[in-house]
């Protein structure tokens, strides 16, 4: 054993993974640095993939069937980048 870690109660810690503490309270998504970091991002990513399949609808669909796409588009875009916790 390390002498850095000789009279610390390793086990209390909450998120030690010997802890019995569940996978969301060790995983980084509940970091306050996280919210700060992924807000731009997302943003990013919804203005870049919803620009982009927008542009491809443009292109392979007449002009009222890419209007009417453009909500479905949207929706996804929306989902991809604020909802599905990839970003």
């Amino acid at each position: 054993m390390p002498a850095r870690w000789r009279g610390q109660n390793r086990a209390a810690h909450p998120l030690h993974y010997g802890s019995g503490a569940t996978f969301t309270e060790r995983s980084p998504k509940h970091c306050p640095r996280r919210r700060y970091y992924n807000h731009p991002m997302q943003r990013k990513v919804f203005w870049l993939t919803f620009t982009g399949l927008g542009i491809m609808a443009d292109i392979a669909l007449p002009f009222w069937w890419a209007l009417g796409a453009t909500i479905p588009i949207g929706v996804f875009c929306w989902w991809l980048a604020y909802r599905s916790d990839w970003f």
